[in-house]
């Protein structure tokens, strides 16, 4: 079973990989990489990682928020 940080781990994997817009998304991505998480479980990860979201609408990082346009 994958703990709280490997979790956080492909959080950011994965929202620097793909554009997610949605915490379902996000949990539907992690189930498919085999964490076993629900939606209130990543709301509490994404606010401790201080997540954005850019002005596209999908999730980022602080530090990465991507501002570009279509």
């Amino acid at each position: 079973m994958a703990n709280r940080e490997d979790r956080k781990t492909a959080i950011r994997a994965l929202v620097r990989q793909e554009d997610i817009r949605t915490q379902k998304e996000l949990v539907e991505r992690l189930q498919e990489h085999g964490f076993d998480c629900t939606q209130a479980t990543v709301s509490r990860d994404i606010a401790e990682m201080g997540f954005v979201k850019s002005e596209r609408g999908f999730y980022a990082l602080p530090e990465e928020d991507r501002k570009s346009v279509v």
